[in-house]
């Protein structure tokens, strides 16, 4: 960092210093362990402090069938490491907004602030991070540096207007005229303050998604409150649309191994918990000014408040129906084979285990359906493989034409399907087993211009009824399977039907 800056941060009076309750619960925090009555002595000496901690035991995310009447219970509730990390992060709150300038960069951090939070939290619980309050508050912290560097330099964020709500562009800049970033500035802060340790490594790395860690645990978490600040970015994209949704969710792929079904799942979760943690937060994010004590009154005593005014209210409601679009597209690409666009391994797993699951329990009947197809590989090694994806291509669409819109095509893995028939019997499973075969009979593949070939199969049928109660899904579909291998064994181009005593299987021509 630049020299000139570092020697003002460390020498400027006007830095605030966290309040006396919060000195107490970082005294705290430090501890080992923490006694219930000590913990309850230090947030009682601050009444506003008492009602939020209240408020969020209270909050859908606890979701207690009785409501909390007094800080005691509210405690037990939360648990002691919940209690102490967000009794601090409340009683720090104010700090992240009193600024001299209090211009609208730092509203807009602070919106940023809680949104990174919230979606934090979300994101730590659906990882099963078990310190998800410490993500929570690290990430409510990690932008604490530009308040630092307001303090220092008031003038040097009122001409970043069209970098300010981009990030990256935001870092870049500082680095340009600071040789660091916020960052730096505030674990420099974070480490000036005597907070917990944790919490300088997490803002020291929100930037880094490659972050290391020889604490398996701790990396997890510091990956979590840097993920969190692209996913609050989301959340703040100005205009009609929402852009960078998949390439976020290509982040947190990376950053904490989460697949795009669950990163739609943790959007989702995001957006429902808009309200309610704006309620808990309200004073502090609608707040345009200097907190004056008869605003901060009269905004706890409302009850609700929305994140935004109630001319954005409609706004937010548009954008959170775009993102949960964009998150069910992504939903099911992440179901689909990639070449043939029918279901892939997993998603097909998934379908299978409900259906039979449904059917075990209520007496329905399931069938399955088998599909290897017939020389496949030495056409593979004649033709080239890109003619043979042409063909695996063409067999999809023809799989999905011969089936109910009830019915599941899945590519199950090289040159096999599986259909998935809910409530076929035999007859049933037989009638689409012929319709198969013949339908695969009428697709020509054309290697050449003067070459047609016609690409055939061998397909196993299982049936789950009475007569035939397969006790586990692999079992179901080992006996399709070996009845797939019996209509090859007996000359291919056809189909066969597993019988009951699983001994032996009747092939079948069609």
């Amino acid at each position: 960092m630049n020299a000139d800056f570092l020697a003002k941060l460390q020498s400027v009076t006007n830095l605030p210093t966290p309040p006396a309750v919060a000195s107490s619960v970082i005294a705290l925090a430090q501890k080992p362990e923490v006694a219930m009555a000590d913990l309850a002595e230090a947030i009682t000496c601050d009444p506003s402090l008492t009602s939020k901690v209240m408020r969020v035991a209270n909050s859908p995310m606890y979701a207690q069938r009785r409501q909390c009447g007094n800080l005691q219970q509210a405690l037990v509730v939360l648990g002691i490491n919940a209690a102490v990390t967000l009794a601090l992060g409340f009683s720090l709150m104010p700090m992240l907004r009193r600024s001299p300038t209090e211009n609208r960069h730092l509203a807009y951090s602070w919106k940023r602030a809680v949104l990174s939070a919230v979606s934090a939290r979300v994101i730590a619980k659906r990882l099963n991070i078990r310190q998800a309050e410490d993500a929570f508050l690290a990430a409510l912290l990690q932008d604490i540096g530009i308040m630092a560097i307001d303090r220092v330099s008031p003038d040097f964020y009122q001409d970043s207007d069209s970098v300010f709500t981009q990030h990256q562009k935001l870092i870049a800049f500082e680095n340009k005229y600071l040789g660091g970033d916020h960052a730096e500035v505030g674990a420099w802060l974070i480490n000036h303050w005597a907070l917990p340790g944790y919490l300088q490594r997490a803002v020291a790395a929100s930037h880094d998604f490659d972050v290391r860690n020889e604490d398996v645990t701790q990396e997890r978490l510091l990956r979590t409150v840097a993920l969190s600040g692209p996913v609050a970015d989301l959340w703040l994209k100005e205009g009609d649309e929402v852009e960078g949704f998949t390439e976020v969710a290509d982040l947190a792929r990376d950053a904490v191994g989460m697949d795009n079904e669950t990163f739609a799942l943790v959007m989702s979760e995001i957006g429902t918990n808009i309200p309610d943690m704006a309620a808990t937060f309200k004073t502090e994010l609608l707040s345009e000014h200097d907190a004056q004590a008869i605003v901060e009154q009269a905004q706890e005593a409302l009850t609700l408040r929305n994140l935004v005014s109630i001319n954005e209210v409609a706004e937010l409601g548009k954008k959170t129906r775009q993102l949960r679009n964009l998150a069910y597209e992504l939903q099911q690409e992440n179901q689909r084979d990639a070449l043939t666009n029918v279901s892939n391994r997993g998603h097909l797993n998934d379908t299978l285990s409900k259906g039979f699951k449904h059917a075990k329990r209520f007496g329905w009947t399931l069938s399955i359906a088998f599909i290897d197809l017939d020389g496949f590989k030495q056409l593979n090694d004649q033709y080239g493989h890109q003619f043979g994806d042409d063909v695996l291509q063409r067999i999809a669409d023809c799989l999905s034409g011969a089936v109910r819109c009830t019915d599941t095509v899945g590519r199950y893995g090289g040159d096999e399907f599986v259909l998935i028939l809910p409530g076929a019997d035999e007859e049933g499973a037989e009638v689409v087993g012929d319709r198969v075969v013949n339908a695969l009979r009428e697709v020509r593949h054309d290697p050449s211009d003067n070459e047609t070939l016609i690409v055939t199969a061998s397909i196993g049928l299982a049936t789950l009824n009475e007569s035939s109660a397969f006790s586990t899904v692999a079992e179901f579909v080992a006996a399709a399977d070996k009845a797939a291998y019996a209509a090859k064994s007996a000359g291919r181009d056809q189909y066969a039907l597993y019988q009951p005593d699983g001994n032996s299987t009747l092939a079948k021509e069609a």
